[in-house]
């Protein structure tokens, strides 16, 4: 999971940050964003899906996670042994990571395969069966990944904190589900999620390539335009209960001699791309280290959390001592 999440980044942070990257758009309304990565002659492929742990409610907290596992058994074309024997001999690495509102299927290979490569995208990401004979199989791979995350202090940790900070809204579950939820889900409310949200006018393209736009956009065309666009939901409006002093910090053992804290300051929900994009810059320049001095904190970070419906600043550090002593 880390060398995915890795990977998944690493597209991100290339196409944002490439001056020269590219949006295009294909007939069914899928969008994408392209950046050349010269010299490697490899591509690295995002199918980006939004949605995630947004759309969920208590009864179907980790279908989202769910799913994306079951994409990976089987299509209209392939059974789970063929894809991944299509997977070995292209030599490619293939894997997806289900976030808070998107998930995210990658594919990396050489740049020469592209047709191929954005053909088994479209297999999985369109066309997959959910097979009966694996669905109980998954269940059981996905109550294992709760068992080690459960185990892991700082799931633990930042789990508390979304059911505290988060609290009134989906983002208060956890990703993976829990052992109810994923227990009780069936295969036809899984199929029915699928068919709900997996249309190509819901999903946005990232590709890093050792090719030209005008092969890349190609090659997508060639493989993904033969699919219909579909009638995607409107995103539910969520509301967050309000945060009080009870909900803004939480406590607990770190790893070290020091204690942790994490708080959630609620800000004004930012309409306009401008707004987010100026206030995402701001935190990103503030410097928080340089507070630390004179205070019992060890470490402190800032990161923005935004919604299309509410918007926090979350603060989280290390301590030692009291940490109210000097609020």
């Amino acid at each position: 999971m880390k060398k995915t999440i890795a990977i998944v980044f690493y597209l991100v942070f290339i196409i944002t940050l490439n001056a020269n990257a590219k949006e295009f758009s294909l007939t069914n309304g899928m969008a994408g964003n392209y950046a050349f990565s010269p010299g490697t002659g490899m591509v690295g492929i995002v199918a980006v899906v939004h949605v995630g742990v947004r759309n969920e409610t208590a009864a179907t907290n980790g279908i989202s996670h769910y799913l994306e596992h079951l994409l990976f058994n089987g299509t209209r074309t392939l059974n789970q042994e063929q894809l991944y024997a299509a997977f070995d001999e292209l030599g490619v690495y293939a894997n997806a990571q289900t976030g808070k509102d998107y998930t995210a299927f990658m594919i990396v290979g050489r740049s020469s395969d592209l047709d191929t490569l954005f053909g088994l995208l479209r297999e999985q990401l369109f066309f997959s069966t959910l097979p009966f004979d694996k669905f109980e199989k998954e269940k059981g791979i996905v109550e294992q990944e709760m068992l080690k995350d459960e185990q892991d202090e700082d799931y633990r940790f930042n789990t508390l904190f979304d059911l505290h900070s988060k609290s009134g809204t989906p983002y208060q579950y956890p990703t993976l589900g829990s052992r109810a939820s994923i227990g009780a889900i069936t295969r036809d409310q899984v199929a029915q999620y699928y068919h709900t949200w997996f249309h190509p006018n819901n999903v946005t393209l990232l590709v890093a390539a050792d090719a030209s736009i005008i092969e890349v956009v190609s090659a997508a065309k060639k493989q993904l335009e033969i699919v219909a666009p579909g009638d995607v939901p409107l995103a539910s409006k969520i509301t967050r209960v309000p945060l009080t002093r009870d909900r803004i910090i939480e406590t607990a053992p770190a790893k070290s001699d020091a204690n942790r804290f994490k708080a959630a300051i609620a800000l004004p929900t930012l309409d306009s791309a401008k707004q987010q994009a100026a206030l995402s810059a701001a935190v990103e320049l503030f410097d928080p280290q340089e507070y630390l001095s004179g205070t019992p904190l060890r470490s402190l970070s800032f990161e923005l959390f935004r919604d299309r419906d509410f918007s926090q600043l979350e603060i989280s550090g290390d301590y030692s001592g009291n940490l109210d002593a000097t609020a």
